[in-house]
């Protein structure tokens, strides 16, 4: 996980938290309604194991879409460099 997010004194939960929003608002920034596509998006805490962010199961047709704008992004490495 990069750090760039995270804030000195947070824990695990409030940096899953903040994952679990800034991962929502770029899904609705490609157009997903995240409420209807994701509908268990969230932060969860796994009491020593790390908070993950739950995705959830979420249909064909919402996979399928996030696959196609996944393709569209390149690389982080690649990213950086341009």
């Amino acid at each position: 996980m990069s750090d760039q997010h995270a804030f000195r004194g947070d824990g695990p939960d409030e940096v899953a938290q903040r994952a679990t929003d800034r991962l929502a608002t770029s899904l609705e920034a490609v157009g997903f309604d995240v409420g209807e596509d994701f509908p268990q998006l969230s932060s969860v805490s796994t009491f020593g194991y790390g908070p993950p962010v739950r995705v959830g199961r979420i249909s064909t047709e919402t996979a399928s879409r996030l696959c196609d704008v996944l393709a569209r992004v390149p690389p982080a490495e690649e990213a950086a460099t341009e």
